[in-house]
């Protein structure tokens, strides 16, 4: 049984682990799936990075304080043989419908008060990034990720955060910025889970950590809370259990 946490308070502060939240991932399957959130009435800033090891694309859209990372299976054979080759199996939760997996993930990294330096160059936001870091520098935990049931969890070093996947000299970082006075803060992270099993020990530290809210319901559902200061409404997906609210 997921314990019910009531104290969001502390959600993208420093813990006794120094681990913050970076991203949020929404495992997909359609390109209109994306097509949606770029849709929505409010202000982002969207950059898309292809994996040719793990055979995904992502869409990562940049808000004021935490990011949402969606990632689409491009080439089912690459995506195939990462999933053989490290139990790690993307193509599992992008098909949360027809086997009830939850289809999010959190990606945390350390907290630091200097960050690391990029020193990528990617200077058309347009155009996908070809990314091959070796899978070894990103810390899964593999009872987490194989119970679908739960959302999948990681953490990353600091230069493989989602900022600094932009050279801090770009006039793409140069944009980010500039739209960071304008974007959105995402102020309450809650996802529901049907779990009737005990959490995995990773999963089960997050939610003692208070880093995301954890509601045991039905379906899986992910609620994200935003500023006041936003002029959307409630906008719910029908093909993502994915809610935003004011």
């Amino acid at each position: 049984m997921v314990n019910k946490i009531t104290d969001s308070q502390r959600l993208f502060t420093v813990n006794s682990f120094d681990i913050e939240l970076d991203r949020i991932a929404i495992f997909v399957q359609k390109i209109s799936e994306i097509d949606n959130l770029r849709e929505l009435d409010f202000h982002h800033f969207e950059f898309a990075i292809r994996n040719y090891e793990q055979g995904t694309v992502s869409h990562i859209f940049f808000f004021k304080n935490v990011n949402l990372e969606l990632i689409r299976i491009e080439d089912l054979k690459l995506a195939t043989q990462y999933a053989a080759r490290t139990s790690i199996d993307f193509i599992s939760r992008t098909r949360w419908q027809q086997n009830q997996a939850v289809p999010f993930g959190f990606v945390f990294r350390y907290a630091a008060s200097s960050k690391y330096q990029s020193k990528r160059r990617h200077s058309q936001p347009n155009k996908l990034i070809n990314s091959r870091q070796p899978a070894s520098q990103i810390n899964f935990s593999l009872k987490n990720i194989n119970k679908l049931e739960e959302p999948a969890c990681c953490i990353v070093p600091n230069f493989l955060t989602c900022e600094c996947l932009l050279d801090n000299t770009s006039k793409v970082k140069e944009r980010l910025l500039a739209y960071h006075s304008q974007t959105i803060t995402i102020e309450n992270v809650e996802i529901t889970l049907n779990i009737s099993t005990s959490l995995s020990n990773t999963f089960a530290l997050i939610a003692e950590l208070n880093l995301v809210k954890i509601r045991q319901g039905g379906l899986p559902k992910l609620e994200l809370k935003l500023d006041g200061n936003n002029a959307v409404q409630t906008t719910t997906f029908t093909s993502i259990p994915l809610i935003f609210s004011c």
